[in-house]
């Protein structure tokens, strides 16, 4: 998984919008839900991934929680959005949470989730 995030970082980093990183974010989310990697270990990554919010963060977070919308992730965006020392975390926090709402208006820039 830390080989992907990378490749993650490293495209978000040079890309602007979601249209040219939506396949890798499809190949982290199928990881995640496979069981090739523990649960554990994926909610390891985005907590750290939760500290420093590398570019790419907020878009792995919005495409794999929509689906997964794992409680312990909720959880962990709801203390970085309160709690974070970075104004612009806290930010990105917020906008991550908004997948777990009913409505979520700002998926439809991802493919998958566009009606």
């Amino acid at each position: 998984m830390d080989e992907r995030l990378a490749v993650l970082e490293v495209a978000a980093r040079h890309f602007y919008g979601v249209k040219e990183i939506e396949h890798l974010l499809v190949g982290l989310l199928d990881l995640m839900r496979s069981d090739r990697l523990p649960k554990d270990r994926s909610l390891a990554a985005l907590d750290a991934l939760m500290v420093a919010w590398p570019p790419g963060t907020v878009e792995l977070l919005e495409f794999t929680m929509r689906e997964l919308r794992w409680p312990e992730v909720q959880s962990s965006l709801t203390m970085s959005a309160a709690n974070h020392p970075d104004f612009r975390a806290r930010d990105q926090a917020r906008q991550a949470l908004e997948v777990y709402a009913e409505d979520w208006p700002t998926g439809q820039i991802y493919r998958t989730y566009a009606e």
